[in-house]
C-alpha cells in the first residue's frame, strides 16, 4: 500500500511541475505581448 502511495504522490509531484511550466511560460507569454503592445504605441 506504501508502495502504491509513493507512486501517486510522485505522480501527483510531475502534473504539479509541469502545471507550474506552462502556467509561468503562458504568464511570462501574455507579459512579453502586453509589454512588445504598449512599446508600439
Amino acid at each position: 500500500i506504501t508502495q502504491n502511495n509513493t507512486e501517486n504522490k510522485l505522480f501527483l509531484m510531475k502534473i504539479y511541475h509541469f502545471g507550474l511550466k506552462v502556467i509561468i511560460f503562458w504568464r511570462d507569454y501574455f507579459l512579453i505581448k502586453i509589454l512588445f503592445f504598449f512599446s508600439k504605441q
